[in-house]
């Protein structure tokens, strides 16, 4: 476990499969000194972010201290106490990064402001657990021509804690589990509560206040649940009033929109001036999660009907068409038993007229120069601090919601093979298409054979939303180097196709842009969403001329988020590092490098949608048939056979030596010879080739007939054979390893006078030549074989000459050997 472990400060291992991190950083803001004077009038109002560096270089929000008024040597002690999600994986918290601003309207945000008074970092990776360090940092990043010689420093104190955890499964893994269940909200409850900072729209008296409240669905519709009662001659409303809704499976709420009018009649609230709006997730409603929600109310571009689109324009006549004639106004009690539509979901819709179209795209009360002039003028007197500039409105919002398994989640497991119209009923007859938001597909529902495929779960990205909070330490190219910057949300698929989503208002003269503005929509079915891309654009409005429909603007950088891992619930909240940003143009101190970034929220729902596609066995469907073209065709005359590849019979007598080498295997070879001996007849093996394996020792065998003993079988054999086979043999015995026979009973012998030993005797069947000789050929030969069986004498050499009698008598047994052993008699020649 050592080896495989690493090895702690405390002594300890970490075993194989666990991995160590920081956990928790607690801390203390304590103060800061030498800060420079940002504001003209008066010193500066500096306020300290803490951000945390991850180890993908990505920052995640920690804490924001409040803005310290008039003064350039802050005492905040506000402590801070971060626990890193489980969410995070292996992405550790690696360093603290802290950033000082000089607030301008007394509003603090983690995106920070224009005033850049300083920032450093601390490296937390190699911090000792549990162990209190205070730091006291010296702020850099700033412009020299800012800087004037000071070093402004931070008194930070951190403390650090580390846990042990085992590896997380790979994100694959992790997105599959999630999608074997969902949760949908059932019920909302809520309370309107109460606003205050609206804008006044009336010359004479005050604005008379309306909100409206609606649910954006999962499916793109937009449901209209509460509308609030009037408020007469106030910019401080309070209703107090109490809502509940309750919602089907088919079609989800995701959003909670509020739109808040200055209305003109009880019948035409959308006609009057927009005072603001707001768009919530109801994720963020479930427990534990505080009931109160304090949310700001944003100009037009968050209105649902008069978001801009890709060119900065605004189309409220096409908007409302698409959107606000399937808007449903329903009481509170008929919301789930309305009548069906033809998709299935049960709502109930109110189609707007032409002229009611056109009278609420032209609607908004547009007062003339001079109204406008009056009621600036108005505001700036009425106005009570600078509070009054941030309108906000309060409400009270529950939900309740329920897990189930998901629709169609079987076809990922196991999808269906599709050949004829039995497999369609098959495919049909599932119960998740009454829990499903997708249709069936044409190829299965069609009258006709539907084609050879197979129906499987794909999991889609249905809708996705987020909020696009703002960027910090854009530079513009312009002399004064601030940007009017405006934001396009767009999705990209895997094969790289684009899907435009949301554009955000531009803000002037800034480079920290808040726009606090939430995105979303509802993704079709035919495309695919895997990454998000935050292009930043500086709009030139100057340089617009009447004769350009194009409006020209700087790039500024972008930035992505890679949501195709990205599981249901989960909240990305990141500040992303912007990539294409112009660099700084002027020299700053050492110390600390302050880099263009964009914070950003984002959210995703998934299902599982079913898809059909083609069987692998029948890819002719979409691919070409691949020919190959011969160039020169073969002569069908002149056709090649090897003879060695013919079929021909199996000789009998080839079965002898596989016969002979299976007994010989098995040791038996010796064994069943000496039973054949004993039991008086000889073995032919050519007799019954193939069939030796069943002979007396395995005669129980199925299909090995036993060898028939020949007509011979009384005789005995010869006195050596009886020998052997009285000798014991063992079960295992190597023949082979025995000192062989000196004579063979299977072959004929030669009994000759030259034979050595007593004479043979005659065996069964056999025929023994008997030569004869005359005394003189006798007498020849014994004298040729005598001279070559002694050793030749020198004299003998030397003479190498014969006499006519030795010669004499060799020809006499040459002539006799041809003509009895005529291959004898050659090479004895």
């Amino acid at each position: 476990m050592a080896a495989d472990g690493q090895m702690l400060r405390n002594g300890k291992i970490i075993p194989e499969g666990y991995f160590q991190r920081v956990a928790r950083v607690m801390g203390k803001v304590v103060s800061a000194k030498g800060l420079h004077k940002t504001d003209r009038f008066s010193k500066s109002d500096p306020y300290c972010v803490i951000k945390g560096i991850r180890s993908n270089n990505h920052l995640a929000n920690i804490f924001v201290t409040r803005a310290r008024m008039d003064t350039l040597m802050p005492e905040w002690d506000e402590e801070f106490d971060f626990v890193i999600p489980r969410s995070w994986g292996l992405v550790e918290l690696v360093g603290l990064k802290a950033m000082v601003f000089d607030s301008d309207e007394t509003f603090v945000s983690f995106v920070g402001s224009d005033d850049f008074l300083g920032g450093a970092d601390v490296d937390v990776s190699t911090a000792v657990t549990g162990r209190v360090i205070r730091h006291d940092l010296e702020l850099g990043g700033l412009p020299l021509s800012k800087a004037r010689n000071k070093k402004p420093r931070l008194c930070l104190e951190v403390t650090v804690y580390r846990e042990v955890l085992p590896k997380p499964a790979t994100l694959a893994h992790q997105l599959l589990t999630s999608l074997r269940t969902m949760s949908y909200t059932r019920e909302l409850v809520g309370t309107l509560c109460k606003a205050k900072g609206l804008q006044n729209t009336d010359i004479v008296g005050l604005s008379d206040p309306q909100c409206i409240i609606r649910v954006i669905m999962m499916s793109g519709e937009v449901r209209e649940i509460h509308r609030s009662k009037i408020m007469q001659d106030t910019l401080e409303p309070e209703w107090w009033e109490e809502f509940h809704v309750k919602f089907d499976v088919l079609n989800q709420p995701i959003l909670i929109a509020f739109d808040v009018f200055d209305s003109d009649g009880p019948e035409s609230c959308e006609r009057g001036d927009h005072l603001g709006s707001a768009v919530f997730p109801l994720r963020d409603c479930e427990q534990p999660a505080p009931r109160q929600k304090k949310l700001l109310l944003l100009p037009l571009s968050q209105r649902h009907e008069t978001r801009l689109t890709f060119d900065g324009k605004v189309d409220v006549l096409s908007r409302m068409t698409a959107r606000l004639t399937r808007k449903t106004v329903a009481a509170p009690s008929e919301i789930g038993d309305s009548p069906a539509t033809p998709s299935g979901r049960k709502s109930t819709r109110v189609s707007l007229t032409d002229s009611q179209l056109a009278e609420s795209a032209q609607g908004q009360n547009s007062p003339g120069r001079f109204s406008r002039m009056a009621l600036s003028f108005k505001n700036s007197l009425t106005a009570a601090g600078s509070e009054s500039k941030r309108p906000i409105l309060t409400v009270h919002l529950r939900t309740r919601s329920k897990e189930e398994e998901m629709p169609h989640i079987d076809l990922v497991d196991q999808p269906i093979s599709v050949a004829d119209e039995k497999d369609c009923e098959l495919c049909l007859a599932s119960e998740s298409w009454a829990r499903s938001m997708f249709q069936p597909p044409e190829q299965i529902t069609c009258k006709q054979r539907p084609p050879r495929g197979q129906l499987k779960g794909l999991d889609r990205v249905v809708f996705v939303y987020g909020v696009m909070y703002g960027a910090s330490g854009l530079i513009g190219k312009d002399t004064s180097r601030k940007t009017d910057a405006y934001c396009i949300v767009e999705g990209v698929s895997r094969i790289g196709e684009k899907v435009f989503i949301h554009r955000t208002r531009h803000i002037k003269s800034t480079t920290s842009p808040q726009w606090a503005e939430m995105f979303y929509m509802a993704i079709p079915e035919e495309i695919e969403i895997s990454r998000l891309i935050f292009n930043i654009f500086d709009h030139n409005e100057k340089l617009v001329r009447a004769f350009s429909s194009a409006e020209p603007s700087d790039f500024l950088g972008r930035a992505s988020v890679d949501i195709s891992y990205l599981t249901a619930g989960d909240l990305v909240q990141e500040d992303i590092p912007v990539v294409g940003a112009p660099t700084q143009p002027q020299k700053t101190t050492s110390g600390f490098r302050p880099n263009s970034s964009i914070l950003v929220e984002v959210h995703v729902e998934r299902r599982v949608m079913p898809d059909f596609g083609l069987a692998f066995s029948d890819n002719s469907q979409v691919i070409p048939k691949r020919t190959h073209t011969v160039s020169r065709q073969p002569v069908p005359s002149r056709v090649f056979l090897d003879p060695t590849q013919e079929d021909r019979p199996v000789e009998t007598c080839e079965f002898v030596a596989s016969d002979v080498q299976w007994l010989a295997s098995t040791g038996q070879l010796l064994a069943q010879r000496r039973q054949k001996t004993t039991s008086g007849f000889r073995l032919n093996w050519l007799q019954f080739p193939g069939q030796l394996h069943g002979d007396d020792d395995d005669e129980d065998e199925p299909g090995k007939p036993p060898v028939p003993p020949p007509k011979d079988a009384g005789k005995q054999d010869d006195s050596d054979e009886e020998a052997a086979a009285a000798k014991p043999l063992g079960p295992g015995c190597d023949f082979n390893r025995r000192d062989a026979v000196h004579r063979a009973a299977s072959l004929p012998a030669l009994h000759t006078r030259f034979a050595r030993g007593g004479a043979p005797e005659k065996l069964p069947g056999s025929s023994p030549l008997h030569p004869q000789f005359s005394a003189a050929s006798h007498k020849g030969v014994m004298g040729a074989l005598s001279a070559m069986w002694r050793k030749p004498g020198p004299g003998d050499v030397s003479r190498r000459s014969r006499s006519k009698e030795d010669k004499k008598s060799l020809k006499s047994v040459t002539s006799t050997l041809h003509s009895t052993f005529p291959s004898f008699a050659r090479d004895f020649a």
